[in-house]
């Protein structure tokens, strides 16, 4: 990855933002240059890169570069491993309902309380 330019400082005004380019050529904007040599060693890529190296590899990636619908779609995965359904899944995002170390059971009991008395 090579820095090209500043674009803005982030909204904590901690960091700033930068376009920065891959070896293959395309463009990201990134933030923390200072951090790169110890995080990285110089072998930083872009996400493309990096989705194409783990296939190949077959590492799994850090947590903080997994896209939001990867997260997403593993925790939807966890909840059917659990043998919640479609829509308790639904109800559970619309309820905005914790799911953390919760079995299936205390899941639906605070889907039924998110949904009140049924008349």
């Amino acid at each position: 990855m090579t820095a090209l330019f500043w674009v803005a400082p982030t909204k904590n005004g901690e960091s700033s933002w930068w376009v920065v380019r891959c070896a293959c050529g395309k463009y990201e904007l990134r933030k923390k240059l200072g951090t790169w040599p110890q995080k990285y060693g110089g072998n930083d890529m872009c996400e493309v890169c990096e989705r194409e190296q783990e296939m190949l590899t077959g590492a799994i990636p850090h947590k903080s570069r997994r896209t939001i619908g990867e997260r997403l779609f593993r925790w939807v995965e966890s909840m059917k491993r659990l043998g919640l359904s479609e829509t308790e899944i639904v109800s559970i995002r619309q309820g905005n309902i914790t799911t953390k170390d919760k079995s299936a059971t205390e899941i639906r009991h605070a889907i039924a309380a998110s949904q009140g008395p049924e008349n």
